[in-house]
């Protein structure tokens, strides 16, 4: 078993947590651990480089981040500070996409996007013939039209990450592990 230099890991561990206080950047973070070939060393910084977004709809990527991103980082932290004796995680920090769930997300978005065009299309065409609606009617068409759209918008760009991520979880064996 190699030995990895405690110090470093700790002073890694330390700049790591300064990344996530936001009093440093990802960039400086990423030039103080470009040399190391420390299998830890290069899971955090996997784990940093694909950081999930925090702020969204509703405060929902937040919570995502606090329970199942942020919870494996700090494993990985914890593991830095115990120095030389730190283990590397079995599998990578971002989440597993799998091909059938970009497949079921992108004919739900498809769905989605094209009831509340179809839906908009109806309310449009009412409007421009003159067809009386009633009120109740009306706001629920555009109720669901709006819904809808962001449902779209907000799905798509969650879509697009996951897309990104798509790849297989499991580290490679061996020594001089790439991430």
């Amino acid at each position: 078993m190699p030995f990895y230099d405690a110090a470093v890991r700790r002073d890694t561990a330390a700049f790591a947590r300064r990344f996530f206080a936001r009093t440093l950047t990802l960039d400086t973070f990423l030039e103080f651990s470009a040399g190391s070939d420390d299998p830890l060393i290069l899971a955090l910084r996997d784990a940093l480089a694909h950081e999930p977004p925090r702020s969204g709809f509703l405060g929902l990527r937040d919570w995502w981040w606090r329970s199942r991103y942020w919870v494996s980082v700090e494993q990985i932290l914890n593991e830095l500070d115990k120095g030389s004796a730190g283990e590397v995680p079995a599998e990578r920090v971002y989440p597993r996409v799998t091909l059938w769930s970009l497949v079921f997300g992108a004919v739900f978005l498809l769905w989605a996007g094209l009831f509340a065009a179809r839906n908009l299309d109806h309310l449009l065409t009412d409007l421009y013939q003159g067809v009386s609606l009633p009120f109740w009617n009306a706001l629920w068409r555009t109720a669901t039209v709006g819904t809808l759209a962001i449902v779209t918008a907000a799905g798509l760009e969650g879509w697009i990450y996951r897309l990104h991520l798509y790849r297989t979880r499991k580290l490679p064996a061996g020594e001089g592990r790439k991430l």
